[in-house]
């Protein structure tokens, strides 16, 4: 049983240390034969922007993103509606952005596809941070860091697009958001912020999708949104257009598995600030 004990570590390790190895060539091999694609070309497929803050109004819109998606060859978010977020916002940053430009996720997980997207049409200053990483990585020509969004350790005016899909409903202060993402964004830049909304409250009491340590989950309603604004406003954003509160159907659903399936139904909201 000593023996055994005493091997079982360096057996672990040789493993860890055979799968970083694979992982480490498998990158090597994707970025050798690595091509950036015709940036003019997607622009013909990519989405307008126009009437960009808005609410996700209907299913049909998620499956003509996703066709879009598709059509560009871009690998799909693991979350059937949050594509509609993220090629919106990769849209934007496509359209009015320069391959210099530099380029913040936040909250941006390990399956996030923005920063991906946009590496393969030849953006390289590509950073991502999320608090629940274990430690700081990079993959190809992305840097991501363990970092809490409200308080990161980027030095000030370093970025000219943040983007943050589906991620303020998860226990975020949105006065320390706002004021974290004013303070790292340049004059002149731009914040994307998707989040859940709904017309009407609806409880989440006691719902942790990624567990209690990442936050309850909330629901945002219009006066929540207002209120978001409002704040923006006094740190120096502006929306760059009005928002669309509209819709037409519930298209997200939040599951919830502890013995007990809980289904809320909702709509995404887009929405564009402008740092003057």
């Amino acid at each position: 049983m000593g023996i055994f004990t005493t091997l079982l570590p360096k057996f672990a390790r040789r493993i860890i240390n055979s799968i970083n190895m694979v992982f480490l060539l498998t990158n090597q091999f994707y970025y050798h034969n690595f091509q950036i694609r015709n940036r003019k070309k997607a622009l013909l497929h990519i989405h307008s922007c126009k009437g960009i803050n808005s609410v996700l109004k209907a299913d049909r819109e998620v499956e003509e993103i996703l066709q879009s998606i598709k059509r560009l060859k871009l690998k799909l978010h693991i979350d059937r509606p949050k594509n509609w977020d993220c090629y919106r916002a990769f849209s934007f940053i496509l359209r009015h952005g320069s391959l210099e430009s530099q380029i913040l996720d936040v909250g941006s997980a390990d399956y996030g596809v923005i920063l991906r997207w946009l590496e393969l049409y030849g953006f390289s200053n590509l950073y991502g941070c999320d608090i629940s990483f274990e430690k700081n990585f990079h993959k190809g020509k992305i840097h991501y860091s363990k970092q809490d969004l409200q308080n990161t350790s980027f030095e000030s005016s370093s970025f000219d697009f943040i983007t943050s899909i589906s991620v303020i409903e998860h226990g975020v202060n949105v006065y320390n958001y706002i004021k974290e993402m004013g303070r790292v964004l340049k004059l002149g830049g731009y914040l994307l912020t998707s989040t859940d909304y709904w017309h009407k409250p609806i409880d989440t009491k006691g719902l942790y999708p990624y567990g209690k340590a990442l936050g309850e989950m909330k629901i945002f309603t219009r006066d929540n949104i207002k209120e978001l604004v409002r704040i923006a406003q006094e740190h120096g954003f502006e929306l760059i257009e009005p928002i669309d509160f509209s819709y037409k159907e519930k298209v997200v659903y939040w599951e919830r598995v502890d013995k007990k399936f809980i289904f809320t139904g909702k709509v995404d909201l887009k929405f564009c600030l402008g740092r003057g």
